[in-house]
């Protein structure tokens, strides 16, 4: 189930701020320890921006808690933008990971949990740091696209197809890609929506019980029972 909007896809830009567009790094860590500096480095921007939001998250004081010079960040980000859009390809990147170890897991499972497996994970990883889900779901918009976020996109779509192969002889699908890609921007839809308007604990199940529903409906699945209150 792609967890990204698809780059055909005419969906609204996300409202959030504007922010400059980002210059490629300046360079990749290569050895073990510029990695590690680096890794240091996204571990303290996401506090930061958990903390303080990506307006008032300067590289200052991303630097003072990753205990490094300013220096250190500028030789690898030119400016706060770059950072942030490493930042956000390396976590979205594990995010796919995460979806596609959810849908192996859940292979023999049927499409109504597996659904909601995946959008449950989808919606707390983002939401577990909202300042950094922000930045997640503006990279994954069609104005956004990079090489490495569209092979992530077509290996979720094709670990989605798999999945929805296994029970297409108890489903109602007409076409195993739309199918996999519509499901796929449904629960990006959702999961930014949640992330965004920030719902009591009772209607982010509502809205995760009804979109689970919903995808049953559509790809003929037996959706789960109505809850009566």
């Amino acid at each position: 189930m792609l967890l990204a909007f698809d780059r055909h896809s005419g969906d609204a830009a996300l409202p959030t701020t504007q922010r400059p567009t980002p210059a490629k790094p300046r360079r990749q860590p290569r050895q073990q320890r510029s990695a590690q500096l680096v890794a240091d480095i996204f571990e303290a921007t996401a506090q930061v921006l958990a903390e303080r939001g990506p307006e008032r998250a300067s590289t200052n004081r991303i630097a003072e808690r990753a205990g490094v010079s300013i220096g250190s960040i500028y030789q690898y980000f030119p400016n706060k933008a770059a950072l942030f859009d490493a930042l956000a390809q390396d976590r979205f990147q594990k995010l796919n990971a995460l979806t596609l170890d959810r849908l192996s897991q859940a292979i023999d499972v049927p499409f109504p949990q597996a659904a909601e497996i995946v959008l449950r994970s989808f919606i707390d990883f983002l939401t577990e740091n909202p300042g950094l889900g922000r930045i997640i779901v503006e990279l994954m918009q069609p104005y956004n696209r990079t090489p490495t976020l569209m092979v992530a996109e077509a290996q979720a779509v094709q670990a989605a197809k798999t999945y929805l192969m296994r029970f297409h002889d108890t489903l109602a699908i007409v076409d195993l890609d739309t199918a996999a890609r519509l499901s796929g921007l449904v629960i990006a839809a959702v999961g930014t929506r949640v992330l965004l308007d920030r719902p009591s604990p009772e209607r982010r199940e509502l809205m995760i019980r009804e979109t689970v529903r919903m995808l049953s409906l559509y790809v003929g699945a037996v959706p789960p029972a109505t809850d009566p209150n």
